[in-house]
């Protein structure tokens, strides 16, 4: 960010003259706060996305089987829950699985419908 910061100074700086001096000084602040609020932004939208969820003190079965099914305790946050999803569809997914027998691609296939239908829920139930 301060790459882009020091060359927007220097195109500035090289379409001013010397008396302009008060309003690149009004610039370098506007541009600071401008960037100031964009590395803002990220580090708010990153804070969102790793949120812990609390659930209630009686959950909804469909949600507790599916923290089981992903292999996760329940209230994992947003990005453990992405994280297992991700290592868990890789190992079932039916084209990693095409080399094995018939019946270990149905199992896997049938696994990988688990896992899938299992994320929806925390996804839906979790608003991510």
């Amino acid at each position: 960010m301060n790459q882009i910061f020091r060359r927007i100074k220097r195109i500035i700086k090289s379409n001013l003259s010397d008396n302009n001096v008060d309003f690149m000084q009004n610039e370098d602040d506007e541009l600071r706060k401008i960037i100031d609020s964009l590395n803002n932004e990220g580090k708010s939208k990153k804070e969102s996305e790793s949120r812990t969820y609390t659930p209630p003190a009686a959950s909804d079965p469909k949600v507790v089987n599916a923290y089981k099914t992903l292999g996760l305790r329940e209230g994992a946050s947003v990005d453990d829950i992405k994280s297992a999803y991700k290592n868990l569809i890789k190992r079932y997914h039916p084209d990693r699985v095409s080399g094995l027998s018939q019946s270990e691609q149905t199992v896997a296939y049938k696994k990988a419908q688990e896992i899938n239908q299992a994320y929806a829920i925390l996804e839906k139930h979790m608003n991510f």
